[in-house]
Formats: C-alpha cells, structure tokens, sequence
C-alpha cells in the first residue's frame, strides 16, 4: 500500500496524499519547509523540511503532460531575439496664427471670476469648518444657522456654543434645543432665539430658566432687538434694552415677577404690544399675567410643536 501522508494548511489537517503528491506540492510551495506533515493517520508531526528528499527533488511530472526538462543540444534553435520597442513618432503641432490664439487677457479674467465665485459659494463652508473647531465643537450643527457671510457664520457658531454652555451649566435645562443667530448676514443687531424641540420632562418653566439664562451670558452684547421664534419661525420680539435687563437682573430680581412682567414687555411681529400693562388689585393683576405668561408659551412654541408632531 502507498504511503499516505498528511500535512497542514492555515491549521487544517489535508491529505491523505501520495509521496509524489506531496512533493508536487512542496515544489508549488503549497507545503513548504516549515509546514507540519505526518506519515500515515497516527503518525508525529514533523516540520517538511526534515522529509528527506521533499525539497531536493524535482516535481513529479503530471500524468499526460509534457516532460518538465528537455536534453540540451548544441543545435537547439535559439530564442528569437527582442527588438527594443519602435520609437514613438514625432507628431508635428502646427503653429497658430495670431488670430487663432486664444485672447489671454479674456481668458485670463474668466479663470480669475470663476475662481472668485467658487469661493464666494465655498467660504461659508470653510469658514462652518473653522468655527466647528474654533467656537464651540458641533455647535454650527447642532442647529445654528450658516450665512453667506461667512464672517456671520463665525458669530452664529459662537452665539450657539454660549447657548449650549447655558444648557451645559443647569441639568434642569437640558432638552430644551434652540438656535441662536443673528437675523441678518451683516448685521449683529437682531439676535433669533428659535426653539426647535421640548423634551416631554421640560415645564414652561424651564424654557423660561433658559431663556433669562442666556441672555445673562449676553448681558453685554448691545442688540436692537431679540426674536422669539420656534421652527423658524418668529411668534414675539423683545427690545434688546429689556433682554439685557433679564440678563443683568437674573441673579437678583424675583423669578416671579420676572415671569409676571414678561408678556407686557413682548411686541408681535408686526410691531404691535402682545399683551397689556395690567393695574388694578394685586389678586386679580397677578392672575392675569400667569395666564398671559401660559399664553406667551403656547403661541410662541407649544402649539407649532404640537403641530409639528
């Protein structure tokens, strides 16, 4: 009976195989000297190379094929020498006339308002890039808005991460998700603060904590005006006198009348008072302006959410 032998691939025992098997292998380096082989299903495991033989000897011809080595002779035709490749030919360009030749200066001039344009839609983006890593993180996305100034771009994306800083500072805050931009591209004079979400655990409250909050991290910033808006959309504006005062009063003037004074201090968009300047008895005044304080709440973002949902 032939000698069976096996050996090992990638950690898997193949065979069994003949002796002539396995040095056609060795000599195609399917097995080479450091694979493991054994003699027979029981036999040890040895490295190939101390098969004796396995990679002196030439491979075993295949059945039906031609012999692997052919007798020298002094009269065998010798291989056909190798030309080196022809040269490439030499292609004439004709010479243009003066009046075939482009115009420079025109050409020259397109080159440079196509490169002005490419910028001009392009530097909002480097400059969204610059302020991702210059003013707040991901602030630029988390919802600010990009300007095709992109100097304008730069401030959004600051504006955002004051926001997000705010947010950050009070557990009580987070999911309460806003945008803060400046309304136009090269002013900094109407500043938008537009609520885009609620969580559900998040009281009026709390939007009203956020909104004071942040106008204390601007309480220096000089603005014309502040827009409440939600979804982009404005519902109320407020004097940027009276939004600084929120801000320099946060830490000492009573949460509640804050809250109370609040809608008498809010115009529609139009330009018009939202709400009245209540006197009276002090009862019935405060009831009033707690249920103007719930109704500033829903027109400027609870219902569009609502919709929106």
């Amino acid at each position: 009976m032939a000698t069976q032998w096996f050996y090992k691939c990638m950690g898997e025992v193949c065979g069994p195989c003949t002796s002539t098997d396995l040095t056609r292998l060795a000599a195609k380096r399917t097995v080479v000297e450091d694979s493991l082989v054994r003699k027979g299903p029981d036999g040890e495991w040895v490295p190939a190379s101390r098969i004796k033989g396995l990679f002196d000897a030439p491979p075993a011809p295949v059945a039906g094929s031609a012999s692997v080595s052919e007798p020298h002779s002094a009269l065998a035709t010798p291989p056909p020498l190798a030309l080196p490749p022809a040269p490439a030919p030499v292609l004439s360009v004709p010479r243009l006339s003066r009046a075939d030749q482009p115009d420079l200066a025109a050409s020259t001039t397109a080159r440079v308002w196509g490169s002005l344009r490419a910028l001009y839609v392009m530097a909002p983006i480097a400059a969204a890039v610059f302020a991702v890593g210059s003013a707040g993180g991901v602030a630029l996305f988390r919802g600010t808005r990009p300007s095709l100034n992109p100097v304008q771009s730069i401030r959004n994306a600051a504006l955002q991460s004051v926001y997000d800083g705010v947010i950050k500072a009070d557990d009580r805050n987070k999911g309460v998700q806003a945008s803060a931009y400046y309304r136009d591209p090269f002013g900094t004079s109407v500043l938008v603060f537009d609520v885009k979400d609620v969580a559900g655990h998040n009281s009026r409250g709390d939007v009203f904590r956020v909104l004071i909050d942040f106008a204390e991290s601007l309480k220096d910033k000089p603005l014309r005006s502040v827009e409440l808006a939600c979804l982009g959309k404005t519902r109320f504006t407020m004097d940027g006198s009276y939004f600084k005062k929120l801000g320099e009063e946060r830490r000492t003037q009573n949460p509640i009348y804050t809250i109370r004074t609040l809608p008498e201090n809010l115009k529609t968009p139009d330009g018009e008072q939202a709400y009245p300047e209540w006197t009276g008895g002090m009862l019935g005044v405060v009831n009033q302006q707690m249920e103007e304080f719930g109704d500033v709440h829903e027109k400027w973002y609870v219902d569009a959410l609502r919709d929106a949902k």
